[in-house]
């Protein structure tokens, strides 16, 4: 298996090294992140580099890429994972030994999942999504691209997820309900009925506190109320 490069040097890309170093089935070569956004020569040893430059220094037939972005802006997630399929680049699946799968999950490529994560029977993602620690996701799930789901969510059965869509902290789902494309889910949320496209909700139940079609989901550092904070 190649080296792999990290594109995204945030408090994900940093979470996601430390889940990988524990358990050490992936040779981690450095990190890459925009030039705009290099603050860091190194993190934990390892060289951050520019992106632009990162097909000279790491090239596409000698390394793999793994796109690690977070949730402050969701869209980001697709755009950088285009831009590195742009240069080439395979992008691996990290699905942690310390995950319990109940079959061989069908799935696109650079997914995470996480350790102490339950993915149940016959389920289906793909491509770019996160599954945090302690996540259930029921069995003959449905789940696009470049989603979210947080530490301890427990997500029902026959559930359809779209994309961009990011879970807080302990959202708990019955099963067969259908999430919209680019949703937010508020952290403790209790979701009882299915959610539109570009909408916002929180709560026991869960109910529409806003929509965001123009942005797409943006969470500030500091979230609000319903906003589902993570790190």
């Amino acid at each position: 298996m190649n080296k792999v490069v990290i594109y995204g040097a945030g408090p994900y890309g940093k979470i996601f090294l430390s889940e990988v170093n524990r358990y050490g089935i992936i040779d981690i070569a450095g990190f890459t992140v925009d030039m705009a956004f290099l603050k860091e020569e190194k993190i934990e040893g390892l060289p951050v580099v520019p992106f632009e430059e990162v097909d000279k220094i790491y090239p596409p037939r000698q390394y793999d890429m793994i796109v690690v972005c977070g949730y402050t802006r969701m869209r980001n997630r697709k755009e950088m994972y285009d831009k590195a399929k742009g240069k080439g680049y395979t992008l691996i699946n990290y699905i942690s030994p310390g995950a319990y799968l109940e079959n061989e999950i069908r799935m696109g490529d650079n997914n995470i999942i996480f350790s102490g994560s339950e993915i149940g029977y016959d389920g289906k993602m793909g491509s770019g999504n996160i599954v945090r620690q302690n996540v259930y996701l029921g069995h003959e799930f449905l789940m696009g691209s470049h989603n979210i789901i947080s530490v301890g969510c427990i997500i029902g059965g026959y559930s359809r997820i779209s994309d961009l869509s990011f879970f807080g902290f302990s959202v708990t789902s019955s099963g067969f309900k259908n999430f919209g494309k680019e949703c937010l889910v508020g952290m403790r949320s209790v979701v009882t009925r299915d959610v539109e496209d570009y909408a916002t909700v929180y709560g026991s139940p869960a109910k529409v506190a806003s929509y965001h079609e123009d942005t797409g989901v943006v969470i500030k550092e500091k979230a609000g109320k319903g906003e589902g904070s993570d790190e």
